[in-house]
């Protein structure tokens, strides 16, 4: 009768059943699906004062209950469910705690249910029980406690140091011992509880009297008269200052840690633009000097030389900035429709005078069958073949670089690209630090390579967050094959819109230019880069000045410095966007050597159409002139390109 779904009178003998039931020293009452009592043992006739005449009778007949509330409170019982209640019968009697469960007849039915009363009178039926119950609480830092709303009085066991408060004639004035930031989660917790009777459990805090706070987590039930109406709560309370100190630590530890990675991206964002700054310099100018004719032998040998210096530099750069963005997870993938043969030969192209001023043959070998159209993230497959390739190059002093690439189209579909080179080949005790950040194979100061230790580290990490595996194979003094594959499943080619060639934006319409930077080497920079094409400008060095000027001049695209003293390029373009009515609807292409994906975002929220970063490619800056001021306008999909009409560059 403890449990679960008992077995019915009908199937046990009467003097048995009441025998059973007589051993129970709670109040046992069986009754059936009318509410009559069937049989009671000797503690419910001692605990009710009635004796056998309460038989055949119903709870409406011996206690005067209601009988609607009577069927609605043991309905859940009824349906199956064991039911426990607490519940006084009078403001000054013992708690009592009623457990109601499910009889079946014979036919497996539900006849009835049993009711066991368990009364809190002051008896201590079970000292050594109550011993252990004490022991354990105190180890578990409990405390359990009754509070009478009739009386105001609160009862806690053990005691409390000092005395219980009293007072308390309502949940409201319980509910004022807690501070008042409290008092609203605390209510809701109540309602919530007397409308699902389901047990209370919330967490709060209190003031010590010695001061500082002590947290409690609570498990309340609210304590019902027989008229059904709230005349107390009973719970269990549980002192939690240990658990609430180590969440507290750990959530300052979070935020600390947080707050360290913001410093660090923080931190990086400003070195990438103050060495990205005078690099727009040193590469944008060596490449215009480059081109000048007339140019003594030795000093196109040095031009190429201070290019391929700040080239290297700004490897090194974006290495540090690709791995930052790695480990904390900010690197989204951007799969799409590519030709993976066009993908490949275009890095073979791009790498291949490296490799023929090193007297290296680059080879390419690509499978007849390779499909010509791969759904899979371009832009980060060509990222890794460039280090791998890159690395192949570097490391071979003599021999060739093969890459070949292969395609497996058992499902998933993977591309498979292998890179083998004849250079001194890797010793199988430090292959593994091949992939590890910032470690070199040869880490001596003696070594001939440069680079940050970075490339292969942020090579696998890329191939990992794609879905694939690199590996290497390698043999000393033979050579060593890269190679990675990533899924790629077989797409249809994309509908790419007929695109600007070089020469189409360099023969672009002049327009009128409004240049913003606070760098006049910038401005300067710029300029040459693209007055020899008829574009005209007009310049301001900082945030407010570029207002100025588009509230005063039409124009018909102006590229915005990011980061500024005074009023940033942000600041600027809405402003302008806001209040610059002849240039409200001007494109305005942020022009920065903030690259990090966070500062792109931020040009876009501000009002920026697109994003030239430092340092500049002139074919990049000639192209993106082109195509924001042709007469057709920019095609969708740039900030606010979809929401804008572009006006047709000024006659």
């Amino acid at each position: 009768m403890h449990g679960g779904a008992a077995a019915g009178p009908s199937r046990v003998p009467a003097a048995l059943l009441q025998a059973a039931i007589d051993r129970d020293p709670d109040a046992v009452a069986v009754l059936d699906r009318s509410l009559r009592f069937v049989a009671v043992n000797a503690a419910w006739r001692s605990a009710t004062g009635f004796g056998e005449e309460a038989l055949g009778l119903t709870l409406h007949d011996v206690f005067g209950l209601p009988s609607e509330a009577m069927k609605m409170a043991l309905a859940p019982a009824l349906a199956g469910r064991e039911v426990v209640k607490t519940f006084k019968v009078a403001h000054d009697g013992p708690l009592r705690q009623t457990t109601i469960t499910p009889w079946r007849d014979e036919t497996g039915a539900i006849g009835g249910v049993i009711t066991r009363d368990q009364v809190d009178d002051g008896r201590q039926r079970f000292d050594g029980r109550d011993r252990r119950l004490r022991v354990a609480m105190e180890m578990a830092k409990l405390s359990a406690y009754e509070i009478d709303f009739r009386t105001g009085a609160i009862t806690y066991e053990p005691s409390m140091a000092g005395g219980a408060p009293g007072g308390l004639y309502c949940y409201d004035d319980a509910v004022g011992l807690l501070p008042e930031a409290q008092h609203a989660a605390q209510r809701e917790a109540w309602a919530t509880h007397l409308a699902t009777g389901e047990p209370m459990l919330t967490e709060y805090s209190r003031v010590r009297a010695g001061g500082g706070l002590s947290w409690h987590r609570n498990l309340t039930e609210a304590v019902r008269g027989l008229d059904g109406e709230v005349v107390g709560m009973v719970g269990v309370t549980q002192i939690i200052d240990d658990q609430k100190k180590a969440e507290l630590a750990l959530v300052a530890e979070k935020e600390a840690a947080q707050a360290a990675h913001r410093a660090k991206s923080e931190f990086l964002a400003n070195m990438s633009h103050e060495i990205r700054t005078p690099l727009t310099s040193v590469i944008g100018f060596a490449d215009l000097l480059r081109k000048l004719d007339g140019l003594p032998p030795d000093a196109q040998i040095y031009v190429r030389r201070i290019a391929a210096a700040g080239h290297s530099l700004l490897s090194v750069i974006n290495d540090i900035l690709d791995f930052s963005k790695l480990e904390s997870g900010q690197v989204e993938l951007d799969p799409h429709p590519f030709d993976p043969a066009e993908c490949v030969g275009a890095v073979v192209d791009l790498l291949a005078a490296q490799a023929a001023g090193k007297g290296i043959a680059l080879a390419l070998d690509v499978e007849a069958d390779l499909p010509a159209c791969l759904d899979a993230d371009s832009s980060r497959i060509r990222q890794v073949l460039v280090n791998l390739v890159g690395n192949a190059v570097k490391f071979t002093a003599a021999g060739r670089v093969a890459v070949a690439v292969r395609y497996d189209g058992e499902a998933p579909g993977q591309l498979r690209i292998a890179v083998t080179d004849t250079g001194p080949g890797v010793a199988e005790d430090v292959r593994d630090r091949l992939f590890q950040r910032f470690s070199q194979v040869d880490g001596s100061v003696s070594r001939r390579h440069g680079g940050s230790g970075l490339g292969l580290a942020i090579c696998k990490s890329l191939v990992e967050l794609m879905g694939g595996t690199l590996g290497v194979e390698s043999e000393p003094g033979r050579g060593s094959t890269f190679w990675f594959a990533v899924p790629a499943a077989p797409a249809a080619p994309p509908v790419e819109p007929e695109a600007a060639s070089e020469g189409d934006a360099a023969g672009s319409r002049p327009v009128h230019i409004l240049l913003v930077d606070d760098v006049s080497v910038n401005r300067e920079l710029v300029r040459a880069m693209l007055a020899p094409f008829g574009h005209s400008f007009e310049e301001a060095d900082n945030g407010a000045d570029a207002v100025k000027a588009a509230m005063r001049s039409r124009f018909d695209l102006i590229l915005m410095d990011m980061q500024m003293p005074g009023m940033d390029g942000a600041a600027a373009t809405r402003a302008i966007r806001a209040a610059a009515e002849v240039n409200r609807g001007t494109p305005i292409l942020a022009f920065s050597a903030n690259v990090l994906a966070e500062h792109t975002a931020a040009a876009r929220e501000a009002g920026m159409d697109d994003h030239i970063g430092k340092p500049i490619r002139p074919a990049e800056l000639l192209a993106k002139v082109a195509m924001w001021t042709s007469p057709a306008g920019a095609p969708q999909g740039g900030v606010e390109a979809g929401s804008r009409a572009r006006r047709a560059p000024n006659p």
